[in-house]
């Protein structure tokens, strides 16, 4: 596996890339191996919608290098198949979404894209591809108590993780810890931020 130096530009996403060399910089590290894949059809159109919110992209390959668990200033992020499942519980916000409030979800995939913008430059950079929890809605008459009376952030969603997001490293925000209740005969998740902040990300680029 090649380790290549990062560039001092901000990409499409909003980050900056700093020299792998600085040693003043964060450290990003990669955890695993990449592995060539093929993005699915939802995953993809999710992705071709995100890249055109910021660049105008000119070949969107459908193929990528995914790996199972990240690590950005000492913080592991790591998908839900993995070993270390429980770095898959986050909270993000959706790029794509006009509403900028901070979702839960579960990490599917973790991967490394690479396209060619419409002036002919190359473009690489991280995404993670992330199922939400959908809030409790209360349609069935139960109340979010945490929600009514604002306890440290914490709120009640459904139990299965539905809507699919595609997202970058900076829209990240932090873990959360999960726990499972029965609620009036109703399964529901508990979900408790975690308050973990990392700064600008440096990303040495792995690939094989």
């Amino acid at each position: 596996m090649s380790i290549l130096e990062s560039t001092e530009n901000e990409d499409a996403c909003s980050y900056r890339r700093a020299s792998l060399l600085d040693p003043s910089a964060p450290s990003f590290t990669l955890e695993s191996k990449a592995q060539p894949f093929e993005l699915g059809r939802e995953t993809y159109e999710l992705l071709v919608c995100l890249i055109s919110m910021y660049s105008r992209p000119f070949t969107l390959p459908q193929s990528a290098l995914s790996v199972e668990e990240i690590s950005i200033g000492g913080v592991s992020y790591s998908t839900s198949t993995s070993t270390k499942f429980q770095d898959s519980n986050v909270i993000f916000s959706s790029p794509a979404s006009n509403d900028s409030s901070s979702r839960a979800g579960s990490v599917e995939v973790i991967f490394w894209y690479t396209y060619s913008s419409a002036a002919n430059q190359e473009i690489s950079e991280y995404f993670l591809a992330i199922r939400e929890y959908l809030p409790m809605d209360g349609s069935d008459g139960l109340v979010d108590i945490y929600r009514t009376f604002g306890f440290t952030g914490r709120y009640l969603c459904q139990p299965h993780a539905e809507t699919l997001h595609v997202i970058c490293l900076s829209n990240l925000v932090s873990h959360f810890a999960l726990t499972p209740i029965q609620l009036r005969m109703m399964e529901v998740i508990h979900i408790l931020p975690v308050d973990r902040v990392w700064p600008s990300i440096v990303i040495p680029v792995s690939t094989y």
